[in-house]
């Protein structure tokens, strides 16, 4: 089967392309290793930038975020060598959301739209001097131009920069509220962890997300990790990713291949 687009990865970025494609009327076909909804580690925080392009792309974003809970927040408070500032973000809150939620919500608007996904499979061979690709379930594809939108492990980017390496790392574990006093209405932000990194609390819907990241230092990551989780009273264990901390591919085009 040919299609104008292939894109590697349903995650926002990857389904957010393939619904503005499918709105253009373009052929287009993602792929995503995993059957949604799926887990995904994150906090879910969405910034006014964010929430303001998803409804310029979608259309009215009401229906959406009360449909998977998502959670304003304008209490900040931050926290830095062991001192609090408390502040109000009174004009442009942010929304919490849970990414299970939330992408697979996003999924199911690309859907329809008439979007084809073909879930719970990866490639199992790329011929890109042939614009052609094999599935993993045997079926062979061919495109006008291939989008790598396939996280931190991307095979696409190998094909586009093979030297690129995420330099950020990210810990972060889901706590039940009952398991946690502190204010859902208020997100916790933590500095001064060391060098290049910081700490966060978010509440959500049933649960806070809290976690570390930054750079990859993990001595002093699991350090403050436990320094967070003392002062917050909670025993947990986390689950681990890299990420590009401010780190981007330079060169993202190869042909015709994103």
């Amino acid at each position: 089967m040919h299609h104008d687009v292939i894109i590697i990865g349903a995650g926002p970025a990857g389904i957010m392309l393939g619904i503005m494609l499918q709105q253009k009327g373009h052929s287009v076909i993602i792929i995503d290793k995993c059957f949604f909804p799926r887990n995904k580690l994150c906090g879910g925080l969405l910034t006014k930038r964010s929430q303001t392009f998803l409804k310029s792309i979608i259309g009215d974003t009401n229906d959406l975020f009360k449909g998977i809970q998502a959670k304003q927040i304008d209490h900040i408070n931050v926290v830095t060598n062991n001192d609090m500032i408390q502040y109000k973000k009174r004009r442009n809150p942010f929304l919490i959301v849970n990414r299970k939620n939330f992408d697979n919500a996003m999924v199911c608007h690309y859907k329809s739209l008439g979007g084809v996904i073909y879930e719970g499979c990866h490639i199992r061979e790329a011929e890109y001097n042939k614009n052609r690709l094999e599935l993993s379930d045997g079926r062979i594809l061919s495109f006008r131009f291939l989008i790598g939108a396939d996280g931190v492990y991307s095979k696409i980017r190998k094909f586009v920069d093979p030297h690129y390496k995420a330099n950020g790392l990210c810990f972060e574990s889901d706590i039940d509220d009952e398991n946690l006093s502190l204010s859902k209405d208020t997100m916790y932000l933590f500095y001064g962890l060391y060098k290049y990194g910081y700490g966060w609390v978010f509440p959500r819907n049933g649960d806070f997300a809290v976690g570390i990241g930054g750079t990859i230092d993990v001595k002093k990551q699991i350090s403050q990790l436990d320094s967070i989780t003392g002062l917050l009273g909670i025993s947990t264990k986390f689950k681990s990713l890299h990420f590009p901390f401010g780190k981007f591919v330079r060169h993202p085009i190869k042909e015709n291949v994103l």
